[in-house]
């Protein structure tokens, strides 16, 4: 297009080259391709007549087939020659048109410097080139296209690079970009790991000093409380309240020290807390507690929904639940669809609902399950251990049984696996040791796994007073916790040791031995079965037999009550149960005959009551032997506290002393919830009845009251 302008200005010119002036000699150079020849004269007539010659030297500059092609410059000139059109007089603009000089030709080579440009930058495609572009070409066209493609140009170089440098410079210099906002989110991320990458607490506490507007500031102060509080302590939150009394965790912290200091939930503890920590910042929730936890709370059940009443039939948590347990030290665990969780007496939520199985805490822990493994979690809900096991049992001395695919190991209350599960099975630490089996055979190890007695029997209990029962080869003995013998496993039978003494018996002969291993009874007695389980030292006393007849020896083997009996029972109430010719009686301390042979089995006293049977029902006698409370009954249990427990046709009722009938047996289960307050089960329905007032305090709806 160029050349052919040019050409047009040529026949134009050729009338009057003799006389032309230097613009008019400029363009007729230009028409020639005498780009030197030409810019000169342009140059030269610049001053004098700026619009025909800055616009001949934006051609000039346009054209790609000389030197002097530059679109920076040919810009320039064409700036210059679209401010010359303001300035310049109608008389020069009509003489110029001579050469095509005009506004619309002006606009036109504007129009192709920049798309020249564009071209140009485009196929340069770099930042650099853009820029130039951008910085040249304000006011062109294809601006707000260019801009677009440096800043994503731009951007995706900082992501190459994907350092918190790269990303700042973006942002910095960018600002306006499409991208900055997620230019300055990976750069807050990439600068807080890398000033935080030792992950210790000087790191994070430089970072929150250095940016404390960043949006990771919450990020660093979470890592400062765990880190500060890696035990999960008292002493390490209170410490940590002190150091960092701003940081976003101090709520927690102070919950966290009230649940680990009240885990027992007791009004002492409660009370004490307050005394102790008397800057705790939530003094009324500490106050509701202390009401709280003088307060039972009893599961009921509505439209098959649970939730609780307290001993007076007033609900203090709705039936919201699909299952609860009882409250345990202040928490009672409950579902809600599939998911299990723990409710505090307040009825809010304290542990989440995220465990598929939930039981209740015990000693400030409790067993949950997530994804099909089994977790330790404390009070305020943090996995003491995590959810990778099959199974765990509770800390004893600091350490927890652990079982993994079928092996054993131990945790730390740290939750970190300090003895490996590599044993086949194991037992509870007691005095420092735990027993472990390997390939079958028993032996005992120290809280830190070093074995301490190699593993050599069939079989052993832990040590008691530095003294454990073992096995071999089906034999028994004593083993010393420095892993000497002090009785070869020679023995039938060793029973569990009582006032001192443990039974003993070789073949079918039985004895006594101490915890030394010396026989201080002789093995002179018959052993049988029943001898193993029910022949103990009780008050000074041990059942034993001979000749199939029972009596009492005292700890050296004297003889204090014959045998003389078929059966015998230890003494309750200054009487014993003995039998003879296969009925039971009672005698006195003096053995005088007090209630004659006549029941077909009989039972120690208890609260000035035996249970006796006769004619294949139970009833009971006093120690006059009496007849207290009519055979009447299938079963019964001890009295405690004045009542017992009675079933007649399978259901159960309750009875005082003197056969006074305070529920009949009407009811398929009866349960103590206190003293005084009894849990009545009947038809799958169940109610609460206060035996002081005889009243139900609360009965589940289509309870069927008995008659």
């Amino acid at each position: 297009m160029l050349r052919k302008f040019i050409s047009l200005c040529f026949l134009l010119f050729l009338t009057f080259s003799a006389t032309a002036g230097k613009l008019e000699k400029g363009y007729a150079a230009l028409q020639r391709y005498d780009y030197f020849r030409a810019k000169s004269f342009f140059e030269a007539e610049y001053e004098q007549r700026p619009l025909g010659a800055a616009y001949g030297l934006g051609l000039i500059h346009a054209r790609k087939d000389n030197p002097f092609h530059s679109f920076t410059r040919a810009h320039a000139f064409v700036q210059r020659a679209a401010e010359a059109l303001k300035r310049t007089s109608p008389k020069e603009k009509a003489r110029l048109k001579r050469f095509g000089v005009s506004d619309s030709a002006v606009l036109a080579l504007m129009k192709q410097v920049e798309e020249g440009a564009y071209e140009a930058a485009r196929k340069t495609d770099d930042v650099a080139a853009w820029n130039r572009f951008l910085s040249e070409y304000t006011d062109a066209p294809q601006y707000a296209e260019a801009r677009s493609r440096r800043n994503r140009l731009a951007y995706e170089g900082a992501v190459q690079a994907n350092t918190w440098q790269s990303y700042k410079a973006f942002v910095e210099r960018y600002p306006d970009a499409e991208q900055v906002e997620r230019a300055q989110g990976a750069y807050e991320e990439l600068l807080f790991t890398a000033l935080t990458a030792a992950k210790t607490i000087p790191a994070y506490e430089s970072f929150i000093a250095s940016y404390p507007s960043s949006p990771y500031r919450g990020q660093a102060e979470d890592a400062l409380y765990n880190l500060s509080t890696p035990q999960r302590s008292i002493a390490q939150y209170h410490a940590f309240l002190k150091k960092y009394p701003q940081n976003r965790n101090v709520s927690g912290a102070w919950e966290n020290i009230y649940k680990l200091y009240t885990s027992e939930y007791t009004p002492d503890k409660i009370a004490q807390f307050f005394l102790d920590f008397p800057d705790f910042p939530n003094k009324e929730a500490v106050s509701l507690d202390l009401q709280l936890s003088v307060t039972a709370y009893y599961p009921v059940r509505h439209n098959g929904r649970f939730g609780f009443a307290d001993s007076s039939g007033r609900i203090m948590i709705p039936a919201d639940f699909d299952w609860v347990d009882e409250f345990s030290e202040g928490l009672a665990a409950a579902g809600k669809g599939e998911k299990s969780g723990y409710i505090n007496k307040a009825g809010k939520t304290a542990v989440p609902f995220q465990y598929e199985e939930a039981e209740a805490f015990r000693k400030g822990y409790a067993l949950v399950k997530r994804n099909g493994r089994y977790g330790l979690i404390d009070r305020t809900g943090a996995e003491v251990i995590p959810a990778v096991y099959d199974e765990i049992y509770e800390f004893s001395e600091g350490r927890a049984l652990v079982v993994k695919n079928d092996k054993c190991g131990y945790a730390d209350r740290n939750g970190e696996l300090v003895i490996p599960c590599t044993y086949e099975k194991a037992g509870d630490f007691a005095g420092g040791m735990a027993y472990v089996v390997q390939n079958d055979l028993y032996g005992f190890i120290d809280r830190e796994g070093r074995t301490l007695i190699e593993p050599q029997f069939d079989w052993v209990e832990n040590f008691q007073l530095g003294v454990a029962r073992v096995r071999k080869e089906k034999s028994f003995g004593l083993l010393r916790n420095d892993g000497a013998l002090l009785l070869p496993c020679e023995y039938t039978f060793i029973g569990e040791f009582s006032e001192g003494l443990a039974l003993a018996a070789k073949d079918e002969l039985c004895g006594f031995v101490d915890r030394k291993g010396r026989l201080v009874v002789p093995l002179t007695y018959e052993y049988d079965a029943l001898t193993a389980k029910e022949s103990h030292f009780k008050n000074g006393r041990a059942r034993v037999k001979l000749k199939d007849k029972f009596g009492f020896i005292d700890s050296t083997g004297k003889t204090i009550l014959p045998r003389d009996y078929e059966g015998l029972h230890y003494p309750s109430e200054g009487l014993t149960a003995v039998m003879r010719k296969g009925k039971w009686g009672f005698i006195d301390e003096k053995q005088k005959l007090r209630v004659d042979f006549q029941y077909e089995y009989a039972w120690p006293f208890s609260e000035g009551r035996a249970r006796v049977k006769k004619d294949g029902q139970i009833g009971f006698i006093n120690t006059a032997g009496k007849t207290a409370v009519p055979f009447a009954y299938e079963e019964a249990s001890d009295f405690k506290k004045g009542l017992s427990l009675v079933k007649q046709n399978g259901k159960s009722g309750l009875i005082d002393k003197d056969n006074n009938v305070l529920l009949p047996c009407a009811y398929d289960k009866i349960e103590f919830m206190t003293p005084l307050l009894v849990r009545l089960e009947k038809d799958n329905k169940w109610g609460y009845y206060h035996l002081l007032r005889c009243e139900f305090v609360w009965k589940e709806e289509g309870f069927a009251t008995a008659p």
